[in-house]
């Protein structure tokens, strides 16, 4: 991988530490962007084609917490839910999982019709 590629992997996940780190303290506050970047880091992998477990957790772990935010501000953050399970969808694709990202499509397609 080139030096840029693995600045922008770096760069993206010292943003998930930093907001992982700032969400514990202060979760009604940072929960968002810690959801934000955990989804910001799986689709800068899926962009720089840097399959990992890194991409799957992240990917999954945003979606996790943007169902939570969801329940409470369905429309704050209804688009990012949809969003962030079609990233979790374009990863499992990638790692041959097509039954679960089929799943999460239709998660999204639900989402983005409530």
């Amino acid at each position: 991988m080139d030096a840029r590629r693995e600045e922008a992997l770096e760069a993206t996940g010292q943003a998930v530490d930093l907001s992982q780190r700032l969400a514990a303290a202060r979760p009604d506050a940072f929960e968002p962007h810690l959801a934000r970047s955990l989804w910001a880091s799986a689709w800068a992998r899926m962009a720089l084609q840097h399959v990992d477990v890194e991409l799957i957790q992240h990917a999954r772990e945003a979606v996790e917490r943007y169902e939570g935010l969801y329940v409470v501000r369905p429309s704050a953050f209804r688009d990012d839910l949809a969003g962030a399970l079609d990233t979790l969808a374009g990863a499992l694709d990638a790692v041959g999982d097509v039954a679960e990202a089929r799943d999460a499509r239709r998660r999204a397609a639900d989402v983005r019709s409530s």
